[in-house]
């Protein structure tokens, strides 16, 4: 089964996640390759309450690794995550 990783409206082969930095920040920000095909990243910016971007992200790891869903929305997947945003290509 291909799972897809959707943010905002732009959707990603979920088995093309380079990384996930669930650093500091209230958010828990996953890079993919860009779609143009160029260097640089693009990047998955889902915003989270203060210090729960761990939780997102192992949210986000176990369904892809284990869950059932074809198209994951990390909004809608965790109760924490509230919006997402792609910058780059």
């Amino acid at each position: 089964m291909i799972k897809f990783v959707k943010g905002d409206s732009d959707y990603f082969p979920a088995d093309k996640l380079i990384a996930i930095d669930a650093g500091t920040s209230a958010s828990c920000v996953l890079h993919f390759p860009a779609k143009d095909g160029s260097a640089a990243d693009a990047v998955l910016t889902v915003t989270t309450t203060a210090a729960k971007q761990g939780n997102v992200a192992e949210a986000i790891i176990d369904e892809i690794n284990f869950g059932k869903q074809h198209i994951i929305d990390v909004v809608e997947l965790h109760e924490d995550a509230s919006s997402a945003a792609v910058t780059g290509n």
